[in-house]
């Protein structure tokens, strides 16, 4: 414990005399050297996107839309290789569809005169809106 507290004392002494700030200032000059070098190397070598996610100088640059997908260098999106075309429908796509015919497997819309209604509320017919109020 007695060497925890002589490095405190000997930060806060640092903190008031300035020398802990002249040491965090020393090392904030050496990385921004040290970035600098770094830039100045990969600008050198023409390395426009680096090779941190693994591409090199010659892998082709993919450029994305607005929506993310990736884009064709003659302007169109390409297709994923990994997701097969839609299916063409099982009745080859001669059935049509029209506003007021529903497509098949979706319900027929109800006639509202004939949709269940709610039963009766007890009393003057006016509800408290609270579902546990009986």
């Amino acid at each position: 414990m007695d060497k925890a507290k002589q490095m405190a004392q000997q930060v806060q002494q640092e903190a008031k005399d300035g020398t802990l700030k002249e040491r965090g200032k020393e090392m904030a000059a050496q990385a921004q050297q040290k970035l600098d070098q770094v830039q100045e190397q990969i600008a050198g070598s023409g390395i426009a996107g680096g090779t941190a996610a693994g591409t090199g100088a010659g892998a082709p640059v993919t450029e994305y839309d607005q929506h993310g997908r990736p884009v064709a260098s003659d302007g169109g999106t390409q297709a994923d290789p990994a997701v097969p075309p839609p299916a063409p429908p099982a009745d080859g796509g001669t059935e049509q569809h029209g506003p007021e015919t529903p497509a098949p497997g979706t319900p027929a819309p109800q006639d509202p005169a004939s949709a269940p209604k709610a039963p009766p509320s007890e009393g003057t017919g006016l509800t408290s809106g609270d579902p546990l109020a009986g």
